[in-house]
């Protein structure tokens, strides 16, 4: 037991001096510290025995550089709100916010565990940012084709956007149905048409989802993105006496015999 107590009376002794040595004679000291330090936190303690302040920072230090969940849990408040959102964007895990007691520490760690969009759906409900929240349940909506995830998007046009992407991706119209919105239901068939080239799924398009005849440009978009000349002309003809809204490049420009109300 006294052999013990010497050698560790004998290491108090070589770190103490090394740690005022080291700026000056023995660079090579100070990576053998840090990596004591990260494997044998008490040397924080050790080093700056005769300062809270700098063994606590130290310690911070070697929990965020370790992922060290546990010793940075066992620090004073601050330290702890300085070090657990930095091991959480390193992780990933959005957990570790929840051990925090300032709203805005949490919130700012759930912004770093979910940066690089990392969302997992069990984190959405942790934001109490609107915009955040429904960023994280639209993300998990599109990456995993949930429904479930889209429905919990309370902005009307994200939430559209979340259904409209999982309809293209299922070639799923009925996708289309879940959307409140009338017009932006009537968006999603239109880009689900065109994206599908099915000029079949335009047909669930009708002329009060938008007064810009909605129907007769995604069947004339449908057209002209399979190549079908003959069907582009039939459809740029139906709009004569018509009258339809002017793109500053209307593809229906250079069809013989178009003539729409201007």
């Amino acid at each position: 037991m006294k052999f013990a107590i010497k050698i560790f009376v004998l290491i108090i002794i070589i770190v103490g001096i090394s740690r005022f040595l080291t700026p000056m004679f023995f660079p090579y000291f100070a990576r053998v510290i840090a990596s004591w330090e990260r494997k044998f936190p008490v040397v924080c303690q050790i080093m700056h025995f005769s300062n809270k302040t700098n063994a606590y920072s130290c310690l911070a230090t070697v929990a965020v550089d370790t992922n060290n969940v546990t010793l940075c849990k066992s620090l004073d408040l601050k330290y702890k709100n300085d070090c657990l959102p930095l091991i959480a964007g390193h992780t990933g895990d959005a957990y570790l916010c929840t051990d925090l007691t300032d709203s805005s520490s949490v919130q700012a760690c759930l912004n770093s565990a979910t940066s690089y969009n990392r969302y997992r759906l069990e984190f959405c409900g942790l934001f109490t940012d609107q915009n955040k929240k429904d960023e994280c349940f639209q993300y998990i909506g599109i990456q995993k084709h949930d429904n479930v995830a889209c429905s919990s998007v309370l902005n009307k046009m994200e939430q559209s956007s979340c259904y409209e992407e999982n309809a293209s991706y299922n070639s799923d119209p009925n996708m289309c149905k879940q959307i409140k919105d009338s017009k932006l239901m009537g968006l999603c068939y239109y880009r689900l048409a065109v994206s599908s080239k099915n000029p079949q799924a335009c047909n669930d398009l009708h002329d009060e989802y938008s007064n810009t005849h909605l129907k007769d440009s995604c069947l004339l978009d449908v057209a002209i993105k399979t190549g079908d000349v003959a069907a582009k002309e039939k459809i740029c003809l139906s709009f004569n006496n018509k009258p339809r809204d002017f793109l500053l490049n209307d593809p229906c420009k250079d069809v013989k015999g178009y003539a729409p109300v201007k």
